[in-house]
C-alpha cells in the first residue's frame, strides 16, 4: 500500500508537472514565431539555442537564425539565480555591435510572461555582430555577451541542418522546461574541487568505551529492599557515581516464603512437643519415677525448640516485611547491604525485583556511560596499513539520518586490533566518538569512511544531488536552459564546504559541471515518463 502511494505521488507530480508546461503558457519558439512574426518561416530551420550562466542570473535564448530585413522574435528566458525564480521586471536590451560601427539596439520593456522576453530584432545589414543582452531593472542587473552572430544577407543563405543522428553516449538527456523549473522547488550549483582524503569503507558498530560499562552484582544472598533513599532505579535512569541504587538484606540463601512458612510450622510442633516431653519428665520426677536429670533434659531440649521457633518466626516476618514494603525505616538496617552505583552512567539493564530473593554475584543493574563511546570499524587487512594513526572517521549510523563528520563528534583513532577475523578477514579499528546527547546507543550499526594519507583535488556536489535508482546513485546535470543529463554517479567520502553538507564523486562529473539540488526528483519523474513536454499557448 505504501508504494502504490509514492507511484500515485509520483505521478500526480509528473501530470500537474506536464499540464502545467502545456496549458499553463510557455514559449517554444516555433509558437511565437507563428503568433507574432509577419515573415514566412521555414520550418525547416532550426533556431538557435544558447545558455549562458554568469553569477546572479540564467539565461536561456532561443531566436531564429537572423536575416536582414526581417523580424525576428527573440524567446530570452531569464532565471534569478538568487532565488531560482523567474525574472518578471524588465527592461531587456539587445544590443548588436561590429567593427567601427554605432551598437544596434532592441528593447523589451516587459516580459510576455514571468521569465520571458521576447524582443524583436530587424538587423539592417548583413555581417558577424557580437550580441550583448542586459538585463535592466530595479533588482537585477546583468549583461551576457554572445560572440560572432551571423545576420545573412537572404534566408536561402541559411544552411539546412540534417536530422541529428540519436547520440550513443552513456548518458540519458532529458527535457524539462523553463515552465516546469519556475512552478516546482529548483536549484543547480556547480561541481566544485576540493582537497579531500581518499577513504576506507567498512562496516561499524558502536560499542562502550572500556571501563565505562559494569555489572552491579549482590555481594551476598538475601532479599533486595529499598535504599535508605526510598527510591528504587529502574532502566534508562541517569544515576550519579556513589549514588544508592538498592539495598540486600542478607541471610536467606535458599529460603522462599513458604519454606520459611513450613519451618515456622515444624518448629512449633517441635516447641509442642518439647513442652509435653517436659511437663511429663516433671510429673515422673515428682512421682519418683525419673531422675532430676530427664527433667534437666527436658527443660534443655524445650528451650532449645522455642529458641528455634522464634528464630523461624523472624526470618518469615523479615521476609513479608522486605517483601511487602522493603522500607529501612520498618526494620533493623544494620546488616543490609548498600549498593551504590560505581561510575557516572544510564542503567540499561535492571534484572531485579523489590522484595525478590537473589543469590551472591547475581547480575542486579548494568550501567554504561553514554557520555562517549567507541566506534568499531571492521577493515579488511589488506586496507589497515592505509590507515594513520592521526586517521579520521566519518560514519553514518542506521536508522539516522546524516553522516557523521569527524569534527562533529570529535572522532580520533584509539587503537587498531592486532587478530584477523578468520571469517570476515577484517581486523578492529577502534575511533572514540563524543556523544554528548546520547544519541548514539550501545549496539547501533553503521556505514564507515575512514580517511587515508591519500589527499587531493577531489570533484565534490552537494549532498542533496544525489539520487538513487535500483541500488546506484545517480545525478542530472543541467546541460542547457531546458536539457539535463542523468549520469551515474560513484561517490565517496561526504564532508563540509562552506557550511554545506558535500559528497566526493569519483566517476560521473567532473568540476564545473551544473548539477540539479533541489528538483531532481521532479525531473527524474519527467524521465520515467518518456514524453518530451512542449511549450503552447
Amino acid at each position: 500500500m505504501k508504494q502504490n502511494f509514492f507511484w500515485t505521488s509520483g505521478f500526480i507530480i509528473l501530470l500537474a508537472l506536464m499540464v502545467a508546461a502545456i496549458f499553463g503558457g510557455g514559449s517554444r519558439l516555433t509558437s511565437l514565431i507563428g503568433s507574432t512574426s509577419s515573415t514566412e518561416w521555414s520550418t525547416e530551420v532550426e533556431p538557435v539555442s544558447i545558455t549562458l550562466w554568469s553569477d546572479k542570473a540564467e539565461l536561456f535564448l532561443e531566436y531564429p537564425p537572423l536575416v536582414v530585413g526581417q523580424a525576428s522574435t527573440f524567446a530570452a528566458h531569464l532565471t534569478d539565480l538568487g532565488t531560482f525564480h523567474p525574472v518578471i521586471q524588465g527592461p531587456i536590451e539587445v544590443r548588436m555591435t561590429t567593427s567601427g560601427k554605432s551598437p544596434i539596439t532592441f528593447v523589451a520593456a516587459t516580459p510576455l510572461r514571468p521569465g520571458i522576453f521576447t524582443p524583436s530584432v530587424t538587423m539592417p545589414e548583413a555581417g558577424i555582430y557580437d550580441m550583448e543582452l542586459a538585463l535592466m531593472n530595479d533588482s537585477l542587473t546583468d549583461t551576457f555577451r554572445i560572440p560572432k552572430v551571423q545576420v545573412f544577407t537572404s534566408p536561402d543563405e541559411i544552411p539546412i541542418q540534417e536530422e541529428a543522428l540519436e547520440p550513443l553516449g552513456l548518458h540519458e538527456e532529458v527535457t524539462f522546461l523553463k515552465e516546469q523549473q519556475w512552478k516546482v522547488a529548483f536549484a543547480t550549483k556547480k561541481a566544485q574541487s576540493q582537497v579531500l582524503a581518499s577513504t576506507i569503507t567498512a562496516r561499524g558498530k558502536i560499542k562502550p568505551k572500556t571501563g565505562q560499562k559494569v555489572v552491579v552484582t549482590a555481594p551476598a544472598t538475601g532479599l533486595v529492599v529499598l535504599p535508605p533513599s526510598g527510591l528504587f532505579p529502574i532502566m534508562g535512569q541517569n544515576v550519579e557515581k556513589g549514588e544508592l541504587l538498592v539495598a540486600i538484606v542478607p541471610g536467606f540463601s535458599s529460603a522462599s516464603r513458604a519454606e520459611l512458612e513450613s519451618a515456622v510450622s515444624q518448629a512449633a510442633l517441635h516447641q509442642d512437643q518439647a513442652q509435653r516431653e517436659l511437663r511429663r519428665a516433671r510429673r515422673l520426677y515428682e512421682e519418683k519415677v525419673v531422675a532430676k536429670k530427664r527433667v534437666e533434659e527436658a527443660e534443655t531440649t524445650f528451650l532449645l525448640a522455642k529458641n528455634k521457633h522464634a528464630e523461624a518466626q523472624k526470618r518469615l516476618a523479615a521476609f513479608a516485611l522486605a517483601q511487602q514494603v522493603g522500607s529501612a525505616e520498618t526494620r533493623d538496617t544494620s546488616q543490609d547491604f548498600l549498593l551504590r552505583a560505581p561510575l557516572q552512567g544510564i542503567i540499561v539493564q535492571a534484572d531485579l525485583t523489590l522484595g525478590a530473593r537473589v543469590e551472591a554475584g547475581e547480575a542486579l543493574f548494568t550501567l554504561i556511560n553514554l557520555d562517549s563511546v567507541w566506534l568499531e570499524a571492521r577493515v579488511y587487512a589488506s586496507d589497515v596499513p592505509k590507515i594513520s594513526s592521526t586517521a579520521r572517521a566519518s560514519f553514518q549510523p542506521h536508522g539516522m539520518t546524516g553522516l557523521i563528520l569527524p569534527e562533529q563528534a570529535n572522532t580520533h583513532l584509539v587503537a587498531i586490533g592486532n587478530v584477523i577475523d578468520p571469517a570476515t578477514k577484517t581486523l578492529p579499528v577502534i575511533f572514540e566518538v563524543a556523544n554528548p546527547n546520547h544519541n548514539l546507543k550501545v549496539g547501533m550499526h553503521a556505514d564507515v569512511f575512514i580517511e587515508t594519507d591519500d589527499k587531493g583535488e577531489r570533484v565534490v556536489i552537494p549532498s542533496t544531488a544525489v539520487l538513487h535508482e535500483t541500488g546506484k546513485n545517480v545525478a542530472f546535470v543541467q546541460t542547457g536552459g531546458e536539457t539535463f543529463e542523468k549520469r551515474f554517479i560513484t561517490t565517496g567520502i561526504t564532508t563540509r564546504r562552506e557550511g554545506e553538507e558535500v559528497i566526493q564523486i569519483s566517476e560521473g562529473i567532473r568540476v564545473g559541471d551544473r548539477v540539479v539540488t533541489t528538483g531532481a526528483y521532479a525531473i527524474k519523474l519527467a524521465a520515467a515518463s518518456g514524453e518530451i513536454p512542449t511549450h503552447s499557448h
